[in-house]
């Protein structure tokens, strides 16, 4: 990129103002400085450039050929400036207004919901709509300012921004482990009842990771397939068997043990998606920050 010759922004916006009015005193008038110090801009602007701008005369100003063309650069620069002034000023402006977010039921549930009256708290301009749903939702199509996405996500057309992560882990229930040996390395897995939430037409296969980067690949056969970690919670609990579960589902469950502490699943990611603008609208902005801020284990 080359560098600028121009080294003064006041420079520019004088010429834009004295071009536009065709009056160097409505111009200084307008930017609120004296006629002398427009006159100076002016000309330092002239210098830095190598050319003559305006042709002045006792009875009126008028752009040269070469200040027609600069100047109709300039009005478009002038607009993108203030749009980025514009872009700035609500970026921090205060947050208000209807947030719709839609976010998966199960998270909503058991991590965000008893979250929000303090961030509701925080920000009492902005007013929340939570769109729960079971399977993927488009922000547009549904109107909504972003979705909450969990686990990988396939090519989107919109904005991505990762949240953060979650670590998970394999639990059994006090009452099934006084009935069942409990397991000391991975492979005994495949001897135990275990719940998962889906399976796959070759099986199931569960991707386990010791603290030193050390991967196992152990196949399970299912007992029972929940497709929801509440519902596979619920069994887990009741003594049914053991799965692999989300920290914000197994945190404050004392019937429930680690197995196999030292080996862990990969943890669960979560991304927010809104559609492309510059900047997030304020209330947009907080929310995900708060998030962000909520997801860190």
């Amino acid at each position: 990129m080359e560098q600028s010759v121009i080294s003064d922004w006041n420079h520019l916006r004088a010429f834009f103002w004295v071009a536009r009015s065709a009056s160097f005193t409505t111009a200084a008038r307008t930017l609120g400085i004296p006629k002398s110090t427009l006159s100076r801009q002016i000309q330092a602007l002239e210098q830095s450039l190598h050319t003559r701008l305006l042709q002045r005369t006792t009875r009126r100003i008028a752009l040269t050929e070469i200040g027609s063309t600069f100047f109709a650069h300039c009005e478009r620069v002038m607009a993108e400036m203030q749009d980025a002034e514009r872009a700035v000023r609500a970026y921090t402006a205060e947050p208000g207004g209807l947030l719709r977010v839609g976010v998966p039921v199960t998270f909503a549930r058991s991590f965000l919901a008893p979250l929000l009256p303090a961030f509701c708290h925080k920000y009492p301009g902005i007013r929340l709509d939570l769109v729960l749903r079971g399977g993927r939702l488009d922000p547009l199509e549904m109107m909504l300012d972003v979705v909450i996405h969990v686990g990988r996500l396939a090519d989107s057309s919109y904005v991505v921004r990762k949240l953060g992560s979650m670590p998970q882990s394999l639990h059994a229930s006090k009452a099934y482990l006084a009935q069942h040996p409990t397991p000391s390395r991975p492979e005994d897995l495949s001897t135990h009842s275990m719940v998962a939430f889906s399976r796959s037409p070759a099986g199931s296969r569960l991707r386990l990771f010791a603290k030193d980067g050390t991967e196992k690949i152990v196949p399970l056969d299912p007992r029972l397939v929940a497709g929801d970690p509440v519902v596979a919670h619920t069994l887990v609990a009741g003594g049914l068997g053991i799965a692999v579960l989300p920290a914000f589902i197994t945190r404050h469950d004392s019937r429930l043990v680690p197995v196999l502490p030292d080996w862990q699943p990969a943890p669960v990611e979560f991304f927010a998606l809104y559609p492309a603008r510059s900047l997030p609208a304020p209330k947009l902005r907080v929310f995900l920050e708060e998030l962000e801020q909520m997801l860190r284990f």
